[in-house]
């Protein structure tokens, strides 16, 4: 039996935080890696495979980076958000769900998003991203700032795709707000999703929250036994 990694990091801007990805690969060296909010028009890489959908007007943005070639999935009309690649008999893809976080957003976006997601469920799927909704206590600090038409569709996701372990989420969160200098504001908001059950651990790299150029979201890591 062996292990796969796959490290998933919404890096809010790829350019900022390119030390930190090699620092991902040097410490890590992931089969694969999820970003997520690359911001950038393109990413070239002479160590790893590259899939990039990016965004547009310099926002959103998915990529998988991958030490062996993929064959892509098309992903209709969410491919600023959604990107996802077969390799071996995996399918794993990198997700970044729509904001709209607070009560007073639109939400249309977001729940439209997932309900594709949940509509094109497929066998073998690996989903990990940045999924901007939490409804369980142990991944929110405070207030919970989602709405409940927002809790109820993650709420269906969880029926319909299983829900990564929870060996992770006991004393921290994935995001922190930028401006909070005590992290007293935290989410846990990016995660790992599969269609089926398979054997894994979660790992949320929580040094990077300490690095020159950190991103206001942590990078986890899912350890799958193959």
């Amino acid at each position: 039996m062996s292990n796969f990694k796959i490290i998933s990091w919404n890096v809010n801007s790829y350019n900022p935080r390119l030390n930190g990805i090699n620092r991902i690969i040097t410490d890590y060296s992931p089969d694969i890696i999820l970003l997520q909010e690359t911001r950038c028009a393109e990413i070239v890489r002479e160590d790893y495979f590259v899939y990039h959908n990016p965004g547009t007007n310099g926002r959103n943005g998915v990529a998988i980076l991958s030490k062996e070639p993929l064959i892509l999935l098309p992903m209709d009309n969410w491919h600023e958000r959604i990107i996802v690649g077969m390799v071996g008999d995996l399918f794993i893809g990198s997700v970044y769900i729509p904001n709209g976080g607070s009560k007073l957003s639109p939400i249309n976006d977001k729940i439209k998003c997932i309900e594709y997601i949940i509509n094109n469920k497929i066998d073998n799927l690996i989903l990990g991203g940045d999924w901007n909704i939490a409804y369980r206590s142990k991944d929110i600090m405070n207030e919970n700032p989602y709405c409940n038409e927002q809790i109820t569709i993650l709420k269906k996701l969880d029926k319909i795709y299983i829900h990564q372990e929870d060996n992770a989420y006991k004393n921290y969160y994935t995001w922190y707000d930028y401006r909070d200098i005590n992290y007293t504001n935290g989410l846990g908001i990016d995660k790992f999703y599969f269609s089926i059950p398979m054997n894994h651990k979660i790992t949320i790299l929580r040094e990077f929250m300490d690095i020159e150029k950190p991103s206001d979201h942590i990078p986890i890591m899912c350890t799958i036994s193959i």
